[in-house]
C-alpha cells in the first residue's frame, strides 16, 4: 500500500492536491480531522490536557477551549512542547489505526510533518503555490 504525506503552509494547494488523489480514488485521511477529533469531549488526550493546562481550557460545555489553549502554548514553547508531547502519539495512533485502501494521501497540518512521515508514509509530497498562482487560481 502507498501512503503519500502531504505537507505545506497555509493556502498551499494542499487541499487541492488532497481532492486530485481523492478523485483518482485515493482515501484521504485527514489529520488535521484526526487531531480534533482526538480532543473531543471524554476523550483521553483532552483529559491530559486539562490536567495539564487546567479547567480553564475546558468549553463549559466541556469542549476545548482552542482559543485559550492556543494563547497559553503558542506564548511559550515549553508549553507547546507539553501539549505536542500529549496530542502526537494519539494522532499517530489513530491515523496508524485508520484503514485506508490501496492509495492514502494523507494531509497535515501546515508544515509540520510530526507523525514523521518517513515512518508512516512511502513519500512525502510537499505543496505550494506562488503569490501569482494563488492570485490567478483564487486561493
Amino acid at each position: 500500500m502507498l501512503r503519500i504525506a502531504l505537507t505545506g503552509g497555509v493556502a498551499s494547494g494542499k487541499s487541492t492536491v488532497a481532492r486530485l488523489f481523492e478523485a483518482l480514488g485515493a482515501k484521504l485521511i485527514d489529520t488535521d480531522q484526526v487531531a480534533r477529533d482526538i480532543v473531543a469531549p471524554g476523550t483521553p488526550a483532552l483529559a491530559q490536557i486539562a490536567g495539564q493546562f487546567g479547567p480553564e481550557v475546558l468549553r463549559a460545555d466541556g469542549a476545548l477551549d482552542r482559543a485559550r489553549l492556543r494563547e497559553i502554548v503558542f506564548s511559550d514553547p515549553a508549553a507547546r512542547a507539553r501539549l505536542e508531547a500529549i496530542t502526537h502519539p494519539a494522532i499517530r495512533e489513530r491515523v496508524a489505526g485508520i484503514s485506508p485502501g490501496p492509495a492514502a494521501p494523507t494531509r497535515s497540518s501546515p508544515c509540520r510533518c510530526w507523525w514523521k512521515p518517513e515512518r508512516s508514509a512511502n513519500t512525502t509530497g510537499c505543496c505550494w503555490w506562488t503569490a501569482t498562482h494563488r492570485s490567478s487560481s483564487g486561493g
